[in-house]
């Protein structure tokens, strides 16, 4: 997985647990109300109560806002892969190889190796030169 998939996973994590933090507040907003010397006025509650429809609002707003970059930064990852499955499986069909995940010559290994490089995902620190 590469950092970007990993810190969007790590941010919608965190903005999950925000939203639950929408009980603490609801909690207060009751304790305020029953256990106060003087109770909340109807006009206090609707307020409160607003102004937490509007804050559960952006907290929900934001995590589906980091749940959409996570899942755009995965795809990426994920289509990389397949990109390389099917640039070895088309040499593989290529040299007539029934199997194209078995361990092939060294000279096609080498073939695989420069196809893969040739691949727009990677860059020059995933080169290498045996697989």
């Amino acid at each position: 997985m590469t950092s970007k998939v990993v810190n969007y996973k790590f941010d919608l994590e965190q903005e999950i647990l925000r939203i639950w933090g929408l009980k603490e507040d609801i909690d207060l907003l009751m304790e305020k109300h029953m256990d106060s010397p003087r109770p909340m006025t109807e006009d206090e509650i609707s307020n409160a109560l607003l102004a937490l429809s509007q804050l559960t609002d952006l907290r929900c707003s934001k995590a589906f806002d980091t749940f959409e970059k996570w899942s755009a930064a995965d795809w990426e990852e994920r289509k990389k892969w397949v990109d390389l499955l099917e640039a070895a499986a088309s040499i593989a069909e290529t040299e007539g190889l029934s199997e194209p995940f078995t361990v092939p010559p060294t000279d096609l290994r080498t073939r695989i190796a420069n196809k893969i490089r040739s691949l727009k995902y990677f860059n020059d620190t995933d080169k290498t030169d045996s697989y």
